[in-house]
């Protein structure tokens, strides 16, 4: 992930005190390819790792659309991803389910204007690629249950970004 999503993620953090205490978290497309958020939150933090494809921070190789945790979680974390997901807005609902109450979804990923790249940061090849509309994803995050939810843009990264929230917190 690039300085500009993994600076968004350490907002979030912060903001929400999510470093504070040890969480319970899942990392959906956790494949480490340039980089992890996952020092930001508290050392103690048990995290899950799923993504399609075995590798550095991968616990189950599984569609994140599809897994489920044994028990509700804390917080999941989708780091430049969604653009590489035909269904990434049943990602969103996906995660949404995962979370107990507080509980905490924070998303990164390509916003219009972001050229096109593969999952492995090359070429798109003959792999799924489309840049996430902002307004689309807050419509996704609501449509899923959060209580709460923003979404920002960052024109320089071409990002867009997310936070959705459970009951008992506020954006």
């Amino acid at each position: 992930m690039h300085d500009a999503a993994f600076l968004f993620v350490a907002r979030a953090v912060s903001t929400q005190r999510l470093d504070s205490r040890p969480l319970v978290a899942v990392e959906l497309g956790a494949c480490n390819v340039n980089g992890s958020v996952r020092a930001l939150f508290h050392a103690d933090t048990a995290w899950t790792g799923i993504d399609l494809r075995p590798g550095a921070g991968v616990d189950v190789v599984m569609a994140a659309e599809e897994y489920q945790p044994v028990r509700p979680v804390d917080v999941v974390v989708t780091t430049e991803t969604l653009e590489h997901a035909p269904g990434w807005r049943d990602i969103i609902v996906n995660a949404a389910g995962m979370l107990r109450a507080p509980g905490w979804l924070i998303v990164t990923a390509a916003g219009p204007g972001r050229t096109p790249h593969g999952c492995d940061g090359g070429s798109v090849g003959d792999e799924h690629y489309a840049n996430i509309d902002p307004d689309a994803l807050l419509d996704a995050l609501n449509a899923a249950g959060f209580s709460a939810s923003m979404v920002e843009t960052n024109d320089v990264a071409g990002d867009v970004y997310g936070l959705g929230i459970m009951q008992g917190a506020q954006p």
